[in-house]
Formats: structure tokens, C-alpha cells, sequence
């Protein structure tokens, strides 16, 4: 649906803002989006929302909480804004309850379907995108601003490094698997997968190719739980998984590893008895 004009003025400025505030491209994509089906909803402006009908509004039952807790922060984020910025007379997500997270559980593609995409992969671009997933854990954001200037390589291929673009511009060093570095290698100089969106293919398309080369709801981020996982059981070190996959809070990082049954049991013998020892 068309934005209503009432809001073109100030939804276009406030993705300025956001743009200028350093977040990601998906994030200002998705707050747009999210501000647009707010604003067709209430379509005499800004200033005709009222905090009681905006509460009704978030209150919809088709959302899961991760859903609602995403919009609240984006009614939250504009409101402020449109505040500060003379758009309305009162912020009307003042007095917003917060939503609760909801549980989230380790998603990871098991590794006997990770490894039947790779071998059932007969598209090189997708392929490299499944281990860049899987095998660097990038984001699908991650995997599409890939740029050949971001590899840096020993003298065999060994010890290579890549330079990941990060959510809202922050930039880490990972290791580079020698398997990876000559896939991308194969590539001219440049965007190692070119696009429409400023050079490079979009997150969303790079997302898309993924899900089509893996079964069921196996997905780009699933690949990534799987990278977690398994470098959490080749290291049993936490803040290791946590520094590679970019995530700022460890609480984070503890959502992408699956403990396996096996480590549990590693636990109870190194534990020795069911009871404390007096």
C-alpha cells in the first residue's frame, strides 16, 4: 500500500536519520516498512495517533512476540524522533509496556543435511554461500557485502583472514578456511557476488538462494547456529563463538549454541556425585 501523504515528510526524513545514526541497511528497510503499515492504518498523520489506539494497534494477535517487541521499538524509535523533531505534540509510545523476549532455542541445520546441500549444489554462487554460511558463520548481510579486497592470505592459503561487514557498520577479523579463500578466489576483483544493491547482491536475495538450496525451514541463520555450535564443541570456549559471530552480548551467543546430550554427560561424570561432597 502507498504511504499516505500526511507521512511522506517525516518518514523520509526520519530514514535519514536513521541512515546518518550509522543502523544497517535491513534495519532502516525494515523500520520503513514497519512505519509505512503503521501509517496506513492512521492515515490523517502523525499527530492523529493517539496513545490508547496505538496500543491497540501493537496489540494485534497475528504477531508473535518477536514481532510485536519489533514494532513497539520501531513506534518507540519514530515517536521520539517526531517529538524532537516537531512532527507530533506528544510522543504517544510513552507509557509502552515492555514486551518480553520470547524464548529462543539453538536452531542449527543438523550436519548431515548441511552436508547434502553442499553436495547436491551445483550452482557456484550458491554453493559459496552455503559456506560462507556454514562455514564462517556470516550473516546473509555479511554474505552479500563479501568483497574480494577483504581476504587477506598467507603464502599458501593458510592463515587467511576475512574482513566481515557487520551489523550497523562495525567491522571483525575472522579466520578464512583455505577451501573458502579459493572459491572466492575464482571471482574477478571486486564483489565476489554483484548486484543491484550499491554493487552487490541484496541480503534478502542472498537469503532466498540459500533457502532454496536447503530443505524444509533450514535457512542462512540456521547455517549460522550450526557454525556456532560446532565451534563451540571443537572449543568448549564461549566468549571464542561469541567473537567470531559478532555479537556483542553473550546472552546473545548462548541462543546460537546447541549442547549436545554428549557434553551433558561429560558433566555428570566430572561432577563425580549427585551430591556436593561434605
Amino acid at each position: 500500500m502507498e504511504t499516505p501523504n500526511t507521512w511522506t515528510k517525516s518518514l523520509n526524513l526520519f530514514v535519514n536519520f536513521l541512515v546518518v545514526a550509522g543502523q544497517s541497511d535491513e534495519t532502516v528497510r525494515l523500520r520503513r516498512a514497519q512505519l509505512g503499515r503503521l501509517a496506513c492504518d492512521f492515515p490523517l498523520g502523525p499527530d492523529s495517533v493517539i496513545p490508547s489506539d496505538l496500543l491497540g494497534w501493537l496489540s494485534r494477535s497475528e504477531w508473535t512476540s518477536e514481532t510485536r517487541r519489533s514494532h513497539v521499538a520501531a513506534a518507540r524509535r519514530f515517536f521520539s524522533w517526531a517529538a524532537r523533531s516537531g512532527f507530533v505534540s506528544d510522543d504517544p509510545s510513552n507509557g509502552l509496556p515492555s514486551v518480553k523476549s520470547p524464548h529462543h532455542i539453538p536452531r542449527p541445520a543438523p550436519d548431515d543435511v548441511v552436508m547434502n546441500c553442499v553436495a547436491q549444489c551445483h550452482d557456484e554462487r550458491t554453493l559459496l554461500m552455503l559456506y560462507l554460511a556454514a562455514g564462517e558463520g556470516l550473516r546473509r548481510g555479511e554474505i552479500a557485502r563479501v568483497h574480494t579486497d577483504d581476504i587477506q592470505l598467507g603464502h599458501d592459503l593458510q592463515n587467511g583472514k576475512l574482513l566481515v561487514h557487520g551489523k550497523g557498520g562495525k567491522i571483525r577479523v575472522v579466520p578464512l578456511w583455505p577451501e573458502i579463500a579459493q572459491l572466492i578466489l575464482r571471482h574477478s576483483p571486486g564483489w565476489v557476488f554483484p548486484g543491484q544493491k550499491d554493487g552487490h547482491l541484496s541480503p534478502g536475495y542472498v537469503g532466498k538462494l540459500i533457502a532454496q538450496a536447503m530443505p524444509g525451514a533450514y535457512t542462512a541463520h540456521t547455517l549460522r547456529h550450526s557454525l556456532a555450535t560446532r565451534l563451540y564443541e571443537a572449543t568448549g570456549d564461549i566468549a571464542i563463538v561469541q567473537k567470531w559471530l559478532g555479537h556483542e552480548n553473550l546472552q546473545t551467543t548462548q541462543v546460537y549454541v546447541q549442547v549436545a546430550d554428549s557434553r551433558l554427560a561429560c558433566g555428570l561424570k566430572a561432577l563425580g556425585s549427585p551430591l556436593p561432597n561434605s
